[in-house]
C-alpha cells in the first residue's frame, strides 16, 4: 500500500512539473516582452511627441514618455490568452481590455467623470455576472452590489495612486504577489497574476524614480480593475469568516488607505473629491521630509506588510491572528491620522471648492475618532483576557461574552470622559495625556469591579480578571499615545527637502534658496510666521 501511495505521488509530481515549467515559460516571455516593448516605446514616444509635459497640476516636472501601460497590457493579454488560465477567465481578460481602451481615450482626450463612472459600473456588473462575487454576507444580491462597488472604487483608487515615480507599479507587483500566495501559483487566477506581475515588473524597471515613462490611465485603470477582481477571487479561496471583507482590503491596502485619506481630508477642507490634487499620501510624506524614493518605498513596505498580515491571518486560523490584525490596523490608524493632519499649502489642493465641514463638526469628529480608537483598544484588551483565561469564561456563551465585554468597555470609556481625557483643548502635553490614561484606567477598574461584585461574581474571579485587563488595556492605551507622540517628534527631525519648482509657497521658497548650499532646510530654519505652513499639528 505504501508503494502504491509513493507511486501516486511521483506521478502527480511528474504531471504538475510540466505545468510549472509552462507557467515559468509564460512568465519569462511576459517579462522579456514587456521590457523590450517598453524600451521601444520610450524611443518612439520621444520622436513622436507622446510625452507628458510639465504643468502646474502635475507632480513631475520633467518631460516623460507616456502610454507605458500599453506594452504591459498587450504582453499580458497575449500571454494570458495562450495560457490555460486565460480560457477560464476570458471574460475577465476582455473586460480588462475594455478598461484599457477607456483609459487610453481618457489619456488622449479626457473623459468626463460621469461617463467614465458609467462605463466602469457596466464593466463591474459584467464581471459580477461572470461569477466573480465577494462572499461578504449571506445575501446574494447584497454581495453582488458590494462587489460592483468594490471593483469600481478600487479601480479608481489604484488609478489615483499613480502620482509618483514607481509607486503604482510597485503596489501592483506586491498585490499580485499576495494574490499568487493566497490562491496558489497553479490556480488559474494565480497564473494570470504571475503573468501580469511579470509584465508590470518589466515596465517597473523604467518607471522607478527617476521615471523614463509613465503608466497613464491606459495602464493604471485596467490593472486596478484586475487587482480588484482577482482579490475577490483569492478571498473566495480562504475558508474563514469575514475573509471576503478582510483579504481584499489587505491585498489592496495602499489604494484603500490613500482613498480614505484623500476623500475625508478633501471633504473636510472643502475641496471636491473628484478633482485631482497634490494631497495624496505620497505627497504628504514628501512634504514631511522624505525623498520621493523613500516615500514610495515606505508605501511599498506598507503594502508588503499588509500582504504578510493577510497570509498570516488566512493561514493561522487562530483567534490570536485576530489580535495581530486588530493591533496592526490600530497602528495604521495612527499613521493615517498623522498624515491627515499634515498641513499642506493651499496650492497643493484641487481648485474646485465645495462647502467645507463646519468647524464644530470637525472638532467633534476628531474627538469621536479618538474615542472610537480607545473603545477598540479596550474591547481588544478584554478579548485578549478572554484568550488568556478561557477557563474563567467557559460558563458564558459567545453572545453573552461579547455583551459583557462591550458593557465593560463602555464603562471604561465613560470613566475616561469623566476624567476629561477628551476635552477640546488646543494644547495637551503628552505627559498630561498619559496621566489621564492612568487615572481613567484606575477609575474604570473600580467601576468594573463594583458592577461585577453586584452581579454576584466571586471576589477572586473579579480581582484576577480586572487586574489582568487593567494591565493589558493600560499598556495598549499608553503605547497608542506614545506612538502618536513619536510620529510627531520623528517628523520634526526630518529635513524639509527641496521640492519640485513651483510647489513651495513663495515664502518657503525664499528660505530654501537661502539654504540651497545643502539643498535642504529644517523646521528650525523657518521663521515663526511660516509655522502654520510647515507645522504638523
Amino acid at each position: 500500500m505504501e508503494v502504491l501511495d509513493a507511486s501516486r505521488r511521483m506521478v502527480s509530481v511528474l504531471i504538475e512539473r510540466p505545468a510549472a515549467f509552462t507557467s515559468i515559460g509564460f512568465a519569462l516571455t511576459a517579462a522579456v516582452g514587456s521590457i523590450s516593448l517598453t524600451a521601444l516605446l520610450i524611443k518612439v514616444a520621444t520622436v513622436k511627441g507622446w510625452v507628458v509635459l510639465p504643468s502646474q497640476n502635475r507632480w513631475n516636472k520633467r518631460t516623460v514618455a507616456q502610454f507605458g501601460g500599453g506594452p504591459v497590457l498587450l504582453i499580458f493579454w497575449l500571454t494570458a490568452m495562450m495560457s490555460p488560465a486565460g480560457r477560464q477567465y476570458w471574460i475577465l481578460l476582455l473586460l480588462t481590455l475594455a478598461l484599457a481602451l477607456l483609459g487610453f481615450i481618457d489619456d488622449l482626450k479626457g473623459f468626463g467623470p460621469k461617463p467614465k463612472l458609467l462605463v466602469e459600473v457596466l464593466v463591474a456588473a459584467c464581471t459580477v455576472s461572470s461569477g466573480i462575487i465577494s462572499p461578504i454576507s449571506s445575501n446574494f444580491a447584497v454581495n453582488c452590489v458590494l462587489t460592483v462597488l468594490w471593483i469600481v472604487i478600487i479601480s479608481n483608487a489604484f488609478n489615483i495612486i499613480d502620482n509618483m515615480d514607481g509607486l503604482a507599479g510597485g503596489v501592483a507587483i506586491i498585490g499580485l504577489a499576495g494574490i499568487v500566495t493566497l490562491s496558489g501559483p497553479n490556480s488559474p487566477i494565480g497564473m494570470l497574476s504571475i503573468l501580469l506581475m511579470a509584465s508590470v515588473g518589466g515596465f517597473f524597471l523604467f518607471n522607478f524614480n527617476p521615471a523614463k515613462i509613465f503608466m497613464g490611465d491606459l495602464g493604471s485603470l485596467p490593472i486596478g480593475f484586475f487587482l480588484a477582481s482577482a482579490s475577490v477571487v483569492s478571498a473566495g479561496n480562504v475558508r474563514i469568516p469575514r475573509a471576503g471583507l478582510v483579504i481584499p482590503c489587505l491585498i489592496m491596502f495602499v489604494p484603500v488607505f490613500d482613498a480614505l485619506l484623500v476623500s475625508l481630508s478633501r471633504r473636510i477642507k472643502g475641496r471636491a473629491i473628484s478633482e485631482g490634487g497634490r494631497d495624496h499620501s505620497s505627497h504628504r510624506l514628501v512634504f514631511s521630509g522624505l525623498t520621493e524614493r523613500r516615500a514610495a518605498g515606505l508605501l511599498h513596505a506598507m503594502a508588503a506588510c499588509a500582504i504578510v498580515l493577510a497570509v498570516i491571518w488566512a493561514r493561522m486560523d487562530s483567534k490570536w491572528a485576530n489580535v495581530v490584525l486588530a493591533l496592526s490596523l490600530i497602528g495604521i490608524f495612527h499613521f493615517w491620522w498623522y498624515l491627515a493632519r499634515v498641513k499642506l499649502p493651499d496650492s497643493w489642493f484641487s481648485k474646485a471648492v465645495v462647502s467645507p465641514v463646519p468647524e464644530f463638526l470637525r472638532l467633534r469628529g476628531a474627538r469621536a475618532a479618538k474615542m472610537t480608537r480607545d473603545f477598540a483598544l479596550i474591547v481588544l484588551g478584554i478579548y485578549v483576557i478572554a484568550l488568556l483565561f478561557p477557563q474563567k469564561f467557559e460558563l458564558l456563551s459567545v453572545p453573552r461574552l461579547w455583551a459583557a465585554g462591550v458593557a465593560a468597555a463602555l464603562l471604561q470609556l465613560g470613566s475616561f470622559c469623566l476624567g476629561g481625557m477628551y476635552r477640546a483643548q488646543s494644547v495637551r502635553s503628552s505627559t498630561r495625556e498619559l496621566f489621564d490614561v492612568l487615572k481613567g484606567m484606575a477609575v474604570a477598574a473600580l467601576f468594573v469591579f463594583s458592577c461585577c461584585y453586584i452581579a454576584g461574581f466571586s471576589v477572586a474571579w473579579i480581582l484576577t480578571l480586572v487586574a489582568a485587563n487593567t494591565l493589558v488595556t493600560t499598556a495598549m492605551l499608553l503605547s497608542s499615545r506614545l506612538l502618536n507622540v513619536g510620529l510627531g517628534r520623528i517628523s520634526a527631525q526630518l529635513p524639509l527637502r527641496k521640492l519640485p519648482d513651483g510647489f513651495l509657497p513663495q515664502t518657503m521658497a525664499r528660505v530654501s534658496a537661502a539654504n540651497s548650499a545643502d539643498g535642504a532646510y529644517s523646521y528650525s530654519s523657518v521663521s515663526q510666521e511660516l509655522a502654520d505652513e510647515v507645522k504638523v499639528s
